[in-house]
């Protein structure tokens, strides 16, 4: 016997939990196919899923943890890089132009709508520069950031700037080193040491499906 299957022939008990069976049940075929409809609507008992287990349990939970997924512009003009100087919670803050995933969007979208958004600079993302995971030192939400080398297209004069943006900046390394203390997070300065490091991924390292 395969020693894998060997393994898991123990697991008598294993279900699937409904919540994933529902992302894809148009794909999922149990037993001869015939599914009493109390299963999918998540009415059915143990005795009724022969061929499932654990899985049930798995969504029990009314919150599952997760990152809040940001993209972020590194755009590099003479020299100088482009930040937003907003407001926040504690004050002041410079950050790059950021901002979360909107439900839908892809990655490379996404990061130009907020550079435009929040600067008024039409941007290309050419290549990703990193993917960070940082956790609000409170420890009440963990940030995972997508940051990308972008190509400046166009500046728009006089844009209308997001709610909370007060200007957008263009700031060396030197100063940007220099004003870590008003910095949103550590990951502004990082970001930039990245890309003059040379750190560039191929677009196509991410795939998105629409």
């Amino acid at each position: 016997m395969n020693p894998l299957i060997n393994r898991l022939s123990g697991v008598a008990a294993w279900r699937p939990d409904r919540v994933i069976l529902a992302d894809f049940w148009p794909k999922i075929r149990i037993g001869d196919g015939r599914v009493n409809q109390d299963f999918v609507s998540g009415r059915a008992g143990a005795a009724e899923m022969p061929y499932f287990g654990k899985m049930m349990s798995m969504n029990s939970q009314k919150h599952r943890w997760k990152p809040s997924v940001t993209v972020a512009a590194l755009v590099e003009r003479d020299g100088r890089f482009l930040v937003v100087e907003e407001e926040t919670s504690a004050g002041l803050r410079f950050n790059q132009p950021a901002g979360h995933l909107d439900e839908g969007e892809s990655l490379i979208a996404a990061c130009a709508r907020e550079a435009l958004e929040e600067t008024g600079c039409h941007v290309t993302p050419e290549a990703l520069v990193g993917v960070y995971q940082w956790t609000v030192p409170a420890g009440d939400i963990t940030y995972l950031r997508f940051a990308f080398a972008c190509r400046l297209d166009q500046t728009e004069a006089n844009p209308k700037l997001d709610d909370g943006i007060i200007a957008a900046h263009w700031l060396t390394l030197e100063e940007l080193r220099a004003s870590q203390a008003r910095h949103r997070s550590p990951l502004v300065l990082q970001c930039v040491e990245d890309w003059v490091s040379g750190r560039r991924l191929p677009l196509d390292s991410i795939t998105h499906y629409d």
